[in-house]
């Protein structure tokens, strides 16, 4: 039976994901992120990177609905969304911010953050990253 490792906190915000596992590294947490895209959006097409030792981003590439406002697709280039999706952004449209928010929560259930900018103290598993296509390759509606 797997118990999940408690945590102890060096601040008072510090979390842990219901899924965290000190034993899985971005390489197979991005597997996990990739087939969850699948499964959920499977009118889209996602890319999924690691990009270095603890982070990566997720990226939709092409999906049947557009997630853009018309703020966003008059940008000429990707939709760079960081971690955070507020529900007051105004590049993604309600479809988009409920895509990425879904993408978000079941990244972060494998994740911790321990950190504290206000002490310079910074202490997490992973950095996500999100984005609508890629400098490489710009978001296409397939409908």
């Amino acid at each position: 039976m797997k118990t999940n490792e408690t945590k102890n906190f060096y601040t008072p915000n510090g979390w842990q994901g219901a899924n965290f596992d000190s034993k899985l590294g971005t390489k197979e947490i991005a597997a996990k992120i990739r087939e969850f895209c699948k499964k959920e959006f499977a009118n889209c097409k996602f890319e999924v990177r690691k990009t270095d030792y603890n982070s990566f981003y997720v990226a939709v590439l092409e999906s049947d609905r557009d997630v853009r406002t018309e703020q966003g697709k008059a940008r000429t280039f990707y939709l760079q969304l960081g971690h955070y999706i507020s529900d007051s952004d105004k590049m993604l449209n309600e479809h988009g911010k409920e895509m990425f928010k879904k993408i978000a929560q079941f990244a972060n259930s494998y994740n911790y953050d321990d950190s504290d900018g206000m002490i310079d103290y910074f202490d997490t598993w992973f950095y996500l990253n999100m984005y609508v296509g890629t400098w490489q390759n710009d978001f296409k509606l397939t409908a």
